[in-house]
């Protein structure tokens, strides 16, 4: 992929290489992203203040602290309405995930590496002591992935009926 990119635009992948993958690569990002991806903070803020650009300073700054204060307590009210630790929608994922994950086999190597094996034979290694599986998407969302369920239940970490 670099590749590419050096023989269009030498000068682009210099700079990204000199800023580093961590700040522009999701999969060396060291942070959670939750696999959660934000679009253009600049034009979303723009879009809150457009209406409000030309009050004085601090009437604007007023304006913008009053209404991440109500977004913060609407979205915390709404979170507290959930009977679950996650949204419905990630309810749903994890659903899914289980239900797909009652089709593999697990075979452990050590006490906290096991190997998945689906229909197709060798799927993945979920690594329970590093939290970390090698399709390595577990670790982008820090949602249960079906490998990491179907090893939870192989541990009896989980008591899912799916």
């Amino acid at each position: 992929m670099m590749q590419s990119l050096d023989s269009m635009n030498p000068q682009a992948g210099a700079y990204l290489r000199d800023i580093e993958f961590e700040r522009w690569s999701r999969a060396y990002f060291s942070g959670y992203r939750y696999n959660i991806m934000t679009t253009n903070i600049v034009e979303s803020f723009n879009a809150l203040v457009r209406h409000a650009q030309g009050l004085p300073i601090t009437m604007l700054l007023e304006f913008i602290r009053g209404t991440m204060q109500r977004w913060f307590y609407e979205r915390r009210n709404h979170a507290n309405e959930y009977p679950n630790f996650v949204t419905p929608q990630e309810e749903k994922k994890i659903s899914s995930r289980l239900s797909k994950s009652t089709r593999l086999e697990v075979r452990p190597i050590t006490q906290t590496r096991y190997q998945v094996v689906g229909f197709g034979g060798f799927m993945g290694i979920v690594n329970f002591g590093k939290m970390s599986c090698i399709c390595r998407k577990f670790q982008f969302s820090r949602i249960p992935y079906k490998h990491a369920i179907v090893v939870a239940r192989h541990m009896r970490l989980m008591n899912v009926n799916a």
